[in-house]
């Protein structure tokens, strides 16, 4: 953390640019609400206290994970728009190719647009606030936080959802199958908990009811279960026998 903030010359604002995706955002925690140690090259060390420390603004193109309840406090998601994507792209919308498209004075009337905006916006007593995630802000965080377990959920997902249900052995068989189809070393397979939890979140954010351990009885025999929506067990046993 030391070395993190030699760049650092008491700027009210540190930008982190184009972060990986293992990027430790929990590393931020401390600066951000306690203090952190400030060493500058053949200088001593300074503990500097969050309220003189810098806001942190992180640029990535992947997500952060939903596991830490005290870092999802600290953290003001913005999302990137496609705007000029469905424009067609930066050359298109503003006839130009960069960076040597535009010359000295174009950059200069651009931030002058940006700086006056956010000016304005300050003047009028807005403040950030965290807001809920788009779809495509959802499935990246979701992704980042789950992992390997979340490419199983979605190759499995219509299968699951259409049925209603799958015995825990046969889903353990198809996870399997999957990930030595796909070439995945079982290193790197999720845990049964952390697959768990994954299926979970899917199903809350797409108001799916789950249920992953309900013992039902077949003809062939009694099978723990897990359940998608809305199903009828009866119709699952195809009348035969009692669930539990």
């Amino acid at each position: 953390m030391k070395s993190f903030f030699q760049s650092w010359n008491g700027q009210r604002i540190f930008g982190i640019s184009d972060v990986p995706k293992n990027f430790d955002f929990a590393f931020l925690k401390e600066p951000a609400t306690g203090s952190f140690i400030w060493k500058k090259l053949f200088k001593d060390e300074v503990e500097v206290d969050n309220k003189y420390a810098p806001k942190f603004m992180v640029q990535t193109n992947f997500s952060y994970e939903n596991s830490d309840g005290g870092l999802m406090r600290r953290i003001i998601p913005l999302e990137f728009t496609n705007f000029f994507t469905a424009c067609g792209g930066l050359d298109v919308y503003f006839n130009a190719h960069f960076p040597k498209g535009w010359d000295d004075m174009d950059y200069a009337g651009f931030d002058s647009l940006i700086a006056t905006s956010i000016q304005e916006w300050l003047k009028a007593g807005r403040k950030l606030t965290a807001t809920e995630l788009t779809e495509t802000g959802w499935m990246k965080q979701w992704e980042q936080t789950y992992g390997h377990a979340t490419s199983f959920i979605l190759n499995s997902w219509e299968s699951w959802t259409t049925t209603g249900f799958i015995t825990n052995e046969e889903f353990k068989k198809t996870m399997e199958s999957f990930y030595n189809e796909n070439h995945v070393q079982k290193t790197y397979w999720p845990s049964s908990a952390k697959l768990n939890q994954a299926i979970k979140a899917y199903c809350e954010h797409h108001n799916v009811s789950y249920i992953y351990d309900k013992k039902i009885r077949f003809v062939n025999g009694e099978f723990k279960c897990r359940l998608f929506g809305d199903v009828d067990i009866d119709d699952i046993r195809g009348g035969n026998g009692d669930p539990f």
